[in-house]
C-alpha cells in the first residue's frame, strides 16, 4: 500500500523543524517582550460557536471541517483563532481590560492548496482585548513588524478601513445586506486578476456602472477620498511613525474576506517573494458581543508560520554535537563528556556500538556540525579531537577548554 498525506497537510523533517522552531522562538519572545501572555484553546469547536451570524462568514464557513460527533452534537476544526478568542472572553467575564493574549495554534480550511497555502496551518496571534484606541491597532501591528524584523524579512504593510470600504459601497449605491458580498470578491485581488474579480462581482448580479465606480474609488489615494474611517487611518498612520514603521502604505483595494471586522484592517505582504499576506488583521468590535451581552472593543492580527517558513532562508544554526568513540573502553569517559555539554548544547552519541568510521558516517547523514572524537591515547594527555563536519578540519583540544571552546566556535 502506498501512503500519503491527506492534501493539505504536510510532514517536517528534523531540519525543517529546526527553522520552524527559530521561527515560533523569536515570534514567541517578541509577542512576550510587548507584555502579550499565551492561552490555549480547543482545536474543536461547537458548530454554533464557528457559525455564529456575522463571525467568520459564509465565505468561510464553506471552507470549514464540519462533522457530527457520536452525541449527534455538530463540530468543527476552528478556521482561525479570532473566533474561539471571542468565545473565551466572553466565557471569562473576570479579565482584567485590556487583556493582551497571544496563541499559537493550528487551524483548518479546505481551501486550494498551494506553496505556503496548505489546509492545516499554524498560525500565531496577537489581539488586545477592551481597548478602543487606535493606539490598540497600532500596538499590534509594532509588534508583528518587531518579530519580523528579528526574522530579518523584508515587508511591507498595507492598512485599510472597514469604515472606509463600507462607506464607498454607500456612495455607490451598494445595499448593506450586500456590501460582505462584494467585499468577499474584493479580498481575491491579491489572487486573482481584476478582470476576474470584476467577472465575479457581474455574476453576482452588479451593473458594469457600479463594478467600475467601485475600482475607481478604491484605486483613490487618500488625499483624494472623503469617506468615514480615514480619520482613524490619518491616526493609525502617526501612531505607526511614532513606532517608526514607515514601510506601510493606505490600501483601499484592502478587503480582508471575514466578516466581523468592523474599522482597520491590515495585511503584511513579503517584498522578496511572491508568496501572499504573511500576516492579517484588524479591529472587530462587535465580535465578542455576539458570545456575550457586553459589548468589548479588540483588534489583532495573526502571522502566518507556513508562509514565513517558505521565504526564511537564513537563519542561525544550533551547534549539534555528536560523541564518537574510538574504541569501546572509552565509553565511561565518553559519557562524562556527553553530560557535561548537555547542560550547553545539543549533544548525542552512538547508541549501537559501531566502529569510528561508521559513527563517523552517521553523523554526517545526520547533518552534525561538530564531532568530538575520544581515543584512549587523547584521554591520557586529557585531550580529544575536535571535527568541523563542514570543512573536515581536526583539532585537539584540551577536556577542560571544551566547554570555552565551543561556545566561541562558529558553525
Amino acid at each position: 500500500m502506498r501512503y500519503e498525506n491527506v492534501k493539505g497537510t504536510r510532514d517536517f523533517l528534523p531540519k525543517e523543524m529546526e527553522k520552524r522552531q527559530y521561527i515560533l522562538d523569536v515570534v514567541r519572545e517578541t509577542f512576550e517582550e510587548f507584555g502579550f501572555v499565551e492561552i490555549d484553546t480547543p482545536s474543536l469547536e461547537k458548530w454554533e460557536v464557528l457559525s455564529k451570524k456575522d463571525a467568520g462568514g459564509e465565505g468561510i464557513l464553506e471552507e470549514t471541517y464540519k462533522f457530527e460527533d457520536k452525541s449527534k452534537d455538530l463540530i468543527g476544526l476552528r478556521y482561525d483563532l479570532t473566533v474561539p478568542l471571542a468565545r473565551f472572553v466572553a466565557m471569562n467575564k473576570k479579565l482584567p481590560l485590556p487583556f493582551k493574549r497571544y496563541q499559537i495554534g493550528k487551524v483548518w480550511r479546505y481551501g486550494d492548496v498551494s506553496k505556503g497555502r496548505l489546509r492545516e496551518f499554524l498560525q500565531a496571534d496577537i489581539d488586545i482585548v477592551g481597548a478602543e484606541s487606535i493606539l490598540a491597532d497600532a500596538e499590534v501591528l509594532a509588534c508583528a513588524s518587531f518579530a519580523l524584523k528579528k526574522l530579518k524579512i523584508d515587508f511591507l504593510i498595507r492598512i485599510n478601513s472597514r469604515k472606509v470600504l463600507n462607506s464607498i459601497m454607500k456612495k455607490v449605491g451598494i445595499k448593506n445586506e450586500f456590501v460582505n458580498d462584494v467585499l468577499r470578491s474584493i479580498d481575491k485581488l491579491d489572487k486573482i486578476s481584476e478582470n476576474e474579480v470584476k467577472k465575479e462581482l457581474f455574476s453576482k448580479g452588479f451593473s458594469k456602472d457600479v463594478v467600475e465606480k467601485i475600482f475607481e474609488m478604491i484605486r483613490s489615494n487618500s488625499e483624494e477620498l472623503n469617506v468615514d474611517g480615514m480619520e482613524e487611518l490619518n491616526k493609525l498612520s502617526e501612531y505607526l511613525k511614532l513606532f517608526d514603521i514607515r514601510n506601510f502604505k493606505i490600501d483601499f483595494s484592502l478587503a480582508r474576506g471575514l466578516d466581523y471586522y468592523t474599522g482597520p484592517i491590515f495585511e503584511i505582504v513579503s517584498k522578496n517573494k511572491n508568496i501572499g499576506s504573511i500576516a492579517g488583521g484588524g479591529r472587530y468590535d462587535n465580535l465578542i458581543e455576539l458570545f456575550s451581552s457586553e459589548k468589548i472593543p479588540a483588534t489583532g492580527i495573526s502571522l502566518g508560520i507556513e508562509r514565513i517558513f517558505e521565504i526564511l532562508s537564513d537563519y542561525p544554526k544550533k551547534k549539534r554535537i555528536f560523541v564518537a568513540l574510538a574504541s569501546e573502553d572509552v565509553f565511561e569517559d565518553a559519557i562524562k563528556i556527553v553530560k557535561m555539554l548537555r547542560e550547553k548544547f545539543y549533544v548525542d552519541y552512538d547508541l549501537k556500538g559501531r566502529k569510528l568510521s561508521k559513527q563517523m558516517e552517521y553523523a554526517n547523514a545526520k547533518k552534525f556540525s561538530i564531532v568530538i572524537i575520544v581515543g584512549k591515547k587523547d584521554l591520557e594527555n586529557n585531550k580529544i579531537t575536535i571535527r568541523d563536519m563542514e570543512s573536515g578540519e581536526e583539532k585537539k583540544i584540551n577536556i577542560k577548554d571544551l566547554e570555552s571552546f565551543l561556545e566561541n566556535l562558529k558553525v
